[in-house]
């Protein structure tokens, strides 16, 4: 039984650190607001600075001029978004599978339509509970079943790409919690579930770009630091910057923070430069520098993992009114396929209040609620699979 007395006395003290934190964090985003301009005056030589760069985080690559773009006005074209939920295998339960499910929301504003559909996919085979990931067979857990989902998704949005003119996932393009090393990753069989998943998002690109369509991930609420690393390497003081011989962690220079903390301090004190911006999300500093209905510059990411796909991936991000979001998207995204991507995305955002109504409607498609899943769990023991272990048929039975 969950003691909600101590509960909501924890929840106390979190409100007011939390209150000390924004105080705390103010000065570090007055830093990063400072190195933007700087990084701003320096022009083409700000990409030349980040590409010499060597660092310990991952740098995004300016590709435009460090300003706020407009986003032109649209509301004519046809949107297609995905998003996907499951059910996990779980053995006390005595079903031998796991259960998929991707919504779809396919909505035309020319025409006007919309077509709304769920895809559930049953999964019992021995290679879908016990698969091959990352080379080592093992059983199926939280990351084998995302990594399924995922694949499920791009699927969809490929089946769906003639005649559509933005297809829309909700989340990441980047594979980076799929693996990090893309050399390894192109090693794998085609069968290995790393390989699958990559397969489908590159079928999925590959056939966007044939059909002359748009496509990209869409974050909400990122909490990704590519651009304040930017700025990081534009407040350190060595050229070039190299965080394997960095002086300050050497002990060959010093750094006095330029905002102490007096009183209770909720952040390590900075000890070098770079640290004057750190803990700050990229959304944060660029919540500071864009308007409404804007998008900030163009930046490519550097993620290893993209050295796998047949393109690298671009980002932007942009304020949708609610939130500052982050889209991400194919380097083969033309400049005017760019204005086009966050002038849907942004119209999609003011339908949804706030949110893609597609990715909303979407999800809506997709989730598994409480109800669904005991039902679909109802139906696994009718058709024979097995029973609850004893464990799980303990649990459900009070004895005191």
């Amino acid at each position: 039984m969950l003691d909600l007395v101590s509960v909501a006395g924890q929840l106390r003290r979190m409100r007011d650190d939390l209150s000390s934190l924004a105080d705390q964090t103010g000065p570090r985003l007055t830093e990063a607001l400072s190195a933007w301009d700087r990084a701003a005056e320096m022009g083409p030589a700000l990409a030349d600075r980040v590409r010499r760069a060597r660092t310990s985080w991952l740098v995004a690559e300016p590709l435009e001029p460090l300003r706020p773009y407009d986003v032109p006005p649209t509301d004519r074209y046809r949107v297609v978004a995905t998003d996907g939920s499951q059910v996990m295998p779980d053995r006390h339960e005595g079903a031998h599978c796991f259960l998929l499910n991707v919504g779809v929301a396919d909505i035309d504003y020319t025409a006007p339509a919309a077509r709304l559909s769920s895809h559930p996919q049953v999964a019992w085979l021995p290679d879908d509970l016990y698969p091959t990931i990352g080379g080592v067979r093992q059983e199926a857990d939280g990351r084998v079943v995302a990594a399924r989902r995922f694949a499920a998704e791009c699927d969809a949005l490929a089946s769906r790409a003639p005649g559509a003119d933005l297809l829309l996932t909700d989340g990441t393009l980047l594979l980076w919690w799929l693996d990090t090393d893309p050399d390894r990753l192109r090693a794998l069989p085609p069968h290995d579930v790393k390989a699958a998943t990559l397969t489908a998002l590159r079928r999925l690109l590959a056939t966007a770009r044939g059909q002359g369509c748009l496509v990209s991930g869409y974050l909400s609420s990122p909490r990704a630091t590519d651009v304040v690393s930017m700025l990081k390497v534009v407040m350190c003081t060595e050229d070039p910057v190299d965080c394997d011989r960095c002086p300050y962690d050497a002990g060959r220079k010093t750094w006095i923070p330029l905002h102490p903390v007096r009183g209770r301090a909720l952040l390590p004190e900075p000890a070098k430069p770079c640290e004057e911006a750190e803990t700050l999300p990229d959304a944060v500093v660029l919540g500071s520098l864009l308007a409404p209905g804007q998008r900030s510059p163009r930046f490519r990411s550097a993620a290893t993992v993209t050295a796998a796909y047949d393109e690298p991936i671009d980002l932007v991000y942009l304020h949708a009114g609610a939130e500052i979001a982050r889209l991400e998207f194919p380097a083969w995204t033309t400049p005017d396929g760019l204005d086009r991507l966050c002038a849907t995305v942004l119209d999609q955002c003011r339908k949804g209040m706030g949110y893609p109504v597609s990715l909303a409607e979407a999800h809506e498609q997709a989730v598994v609620r409480a109800a669904d899943r005991r039902a679909f769990l109802d139906l696994v023991r009718r058709g024979g699979s097995g029973a609850p272990s004893a464990k799980l048929a303990r649990k459900r039975v009070g004895v005191l």
